[in-house]
């Protein structure tokens, strides 16, 4: 369709006048760039429009990971797997081996003491420099705690929940059994 005006429109700028056909022309190839855009836009909205926003995802469905190494650390991404067997092994190596025990002396991790107190009374000190977490557990082998208690120890320079540095707490309950935990400040009683 010709445009009348620009056709008889003076040429001002001393070049040579653009027919009206091959404007319309451009105007017809932009318009159907800018369709095309639209509608890659509108398909990449209908695509983001399925996935969790990056600040607040609220996943759908089962998300899936693959299982890291035993040995990976850092910020990688733990899964259900991951989590379960690394459990499984610390669980392992954290139980506690039973030990007797009648004579006094010093306690050491990851133990579950049976203390025998039929000789009479038992003092035992909570081992030195634990790690983390690190457990000890007394059992009362020979239900004798009521009249020969055990009497326990922290190492030195700890303490044991709210008493004072190195002082004991005695155990005088029968059938008692009792677990001290490592908190990294304390030995906290479990």
């Amino acid at each position: 369709m010709a445009n009348r005006f620009y056709d008889n429109a003076p040429d001002l700028l001393g070049g040579q006048k653009a027919r009206a056909a091959d404007v319309e022309a451009h105007f017809d190839a932009i318009t159907l760039g800018f369709a095309k855009v639209q509608a890659e836009l509108d398909n990449h909205v209908a695509v983001g429009a399925t996935k969790a926003p990056l600040l607040s995802p609220a996943l759908l469905g089962i998300p899936t990971a693959p299982t890291a190494a035993a040995s990976a650390g850092g910020l990688q991404l733990a899964n259900l797997d991951y989590v379960l067997n690394t459990l499984a092994h610390i669980s392992a190596l954290d139980r506690p081996i039973p030990v007797p025990v009648s004579v006094s002396g010093a306690s050491t991790r990851n133990t579950l003491e049976q203390v025998d107190t039929t000789g009479g009374i038992i003092t035992r000190t909570l081992p030195g420099a634990p790690a983390l977490l690190a457990e000890v557990h007394f059992e009362d082998a020979a239900q004798n705690f009521h009249r020969n208690r055990l009497v326990v120890y922290p190492h030195a320079g700890a303490r044991i929940e709210n008493t004072a540095i190195n002082e004991p707490i005695n155990v005088r309950m029968r059938f008692a059994r009792i677990g001290f935990r490592w908190s990294g400040s304390y030995w906290k009683v479990i």
